[in-house]
């Protein structure tokens, strides 16, 4: 057994050497089966504080939910004896995890149960992970480099994180997978893809020939871009975005400007942040030309951002605790942005993006609607109303109904609902 354990050992160094991991533990106990009792190995992991177990009987890959273990007794779409212990590369798993009853563990899962890590910059992910910092200037919000000087270990498994910050990704030459929330892409030769911030993400890479990754600010992207940056270019705040493999020639158009950028990043020019971003603004432009042309903000806003049905559904929520007066706090801005890991610029475009309204418009008007619904269906006094809505004099609330409708509190309950009291 203890030979088995140092030949297990060898085969997972390379996924298990990085900071993703606190400890590894192995455990050797007996289980009973249909044949009796044999030997088995657990692997118990300390992911950033959550414990999860890996049965090296039986692993699947999270990507590959229901297709089979990577491994396991025959029969199983594994091999035929513990004794092989062969391990599979990882290829679709954002992290190790325990599958209870043959149920991958998903990212939805992943979200509910471990503790959330976001970095605010690439360096300060990079000094987490503990990789070489190359080029990447602590300082400023706009970084760009090669990985291939970064990541000289492979395979490469990333932890799953929060980034609040932008990527652009281009892949002349590399395999792996990358995974936004509970999507997972395959990354290939040729590819150009990008991230935004508020989406657990991880990336793993297989193979890497030549990568350039650009991370910035939203900042940045204003100050040194475009002023009216989510305006001109609204498909940076998609959600689900697809990665795209053009062919050489394209390719070699986003090469040529990435290297310029980078060029003028390595510079000590004074205009060196107007030249990137002139430089940026081609290559959005591009990105727009080719892959974005009929992107929909609205759309997407209606049917399938999950930042507006989490912000919407919190404003609910929150609104129905207000009613049943379980808090007293109305909520702001920074209040919806936090409880989504969000900086509160970041949700105020997205919101005004892809619903057409501010954050304060969609307040405003769920105030009114639960004023104007406590003032015709109940015979709550105004002066209480207002406390449950969050103003502290009625007569601040009696103002800011009448902005918005037109009509006192009192002129309204006497026309539409119950007299007041």
């Amino acid at each position: 057994m203890a030979k088995g354990f140092a030949q297990l050992l060898g085969k997972l160094g390379p996924f298990v050497d990085r900071p993703l991991f606190a400890d590894l533990l192995l455990i050797a106990f007996f289980r009973r089966s249909n044949d009796g009792l044999r030997p088995a190995v657990w692997m118990t992991m300390v992911l950033r504080g959550t414990f999860q177990r890996c049965d090296v009987m039986g692993l699947y890959q999270a990507g590959d939910a229901g297709q089979g273990p990577c491994f396991g007794p025959a029969g199983q779409g594994g091999y035929s004896a513990i004794k092989d212990w062969n391990i599979c590369p990882f290829p679709n798993l954002p992290f190790f995890a325990y599958f209870a009853n043959n149920q991958p563990t998903s990212m939805s899962q992943h979200k509910q149960t471990a503790p959330i890590i976001i970095y605010n910059t690439l360096y300060d992910q990079y000094v987490a992970q503990g990789l070489p910092l190359g080029n990447l200037n602590e300082h400023t919000q706009f970084n760009i480099h090669s990985l291939k000087g970064i990541l000289t270990s492979l395979p490469f498994q990333s932890e799953v994180y929060k980034p609040n910050f932008f990527s652009f990704v281009f892949v002349k030459d590399a395999n792996g997978q990358y995974t936004t929330d509970d999507h997972v892409f395959k990354t290939e030769p040729n590819m150009i893809y990008f991230t935004n911030p508020g989406h657990y993400k991880s990336h793993y890479w297989e193979r890497l020939g030549e990568v350039y990754l650009v991370t910035l600010s939203e900042s940045f992207l204003k100050e040194n871009v475009h002023p009216r940056i989510f305006e001109e270019f609204s498909f940076l705040l998609s959600e689900t975005v697809q990665p795209r493999v053009v062919g050489p020639e394209i390719y070699a158009e986003f090469e040529q400007l990435y290297l310029q950028v980078e060029q003028a990043y390595l510079s000590d020019s004074p205009y060196k942040n107007r030249i990137i971003g002139n430089l940026f603004v081609v290559i959005l432009l591009k990105v727009k030309e080719y892959f974005w042309e009929d992107y929909n903000p609205i759309y997407e806003g209606n049917r399938s951002s999950q930042i507006v049905k989490d912000f919407k559904r919190m404003l609910e929520q929150h609104y129905r605790d207000l009613r049943n007066g379980k808090t007293e706090k109305v909520f702001r801005v920074q209040d919806y942005a936090d409880a989504q890991h969000l900086h509160p610029n970041y949700l105020s475009n997205v919101i005004k993006t892809k619903t057409g309204k501010t954050i304060s418009t969609w307040i405003t008007e769920k105030t009114i609607a639960e004023a104007k619904s406590l003032l015709q269906h109940s015979a709550t006094p105004i002066k209480e109303i207002a406390y449950q809505l969050g103003f502290a004099e009625s007569t601040h609330f009696s103002n800011y109904f009448k902005k918005y409708t037109d009509l006192s509190p009192v002129l309204y309950r006497k026309q539409f609902g119950q007299p007041a009291s």
